[in-house]
């Protein structure tokens, strides 16, 4: 579900609902680019991620929650390069540190095809991965 804030359909937010109608993520977009919040959920309802873009890039605090809601993991970034990270244990105590996301590093000379998915607006919602694997 797309819901636009303006005339000129610059600004909005796109909300994946999955079929028992628990919301699964919520995106805000400006000019198709993520800008503001974004959450993404447990298959419960609860909040399992929330972070903050500017221009499509991180920027702000990412915070993971475990599913009884108390906090995971806190990172600060700004502008797209993060700044400091911590991680917490299910009592709330600073444990090791360990990157959530690693950059994958694709060593194919040819590119990876993907079809746009876009919205009815013509706006471009999210990519698919075209596989023809095993």
């Amino acid at each position: 579900m797309t819901i636009f804030h303006d005339k000129k359909k610059r600004f909005a937010t796109v909300k994946i609902i999955d079929k028992a109608g628990i919301i699964r993520s919520e995106t805000n977009f400006k000019d198709e680019l993520k800008h503001g919040f974004e959450k993404v959920f447990y298959t419960d309802g609860s909040l399992y991620w929330k972070s903050d873009y500017r221009n499509d890039v991180a920027n702000g605090t990412f915070m993971v929650y475990y599913p009884d809601g108390s906090l995971k993991r806190k990172e600060k970034y700004r502008n797209g390069y993060k700044k400091e990270g911590f991680c917490y244990d299910t009592l709330g105590n600073i444990s090791a540190y360990y990157p959530l996301f690693e950059q994958t590093l694709f060593l194919a000379k040819e590119r990876i095809p993907y079809n746009d998915i876009l919205g009815k607006n013509g706006l471009l919602l999210s990519k698919e991965l075209i596989w023809d694997g095993p």
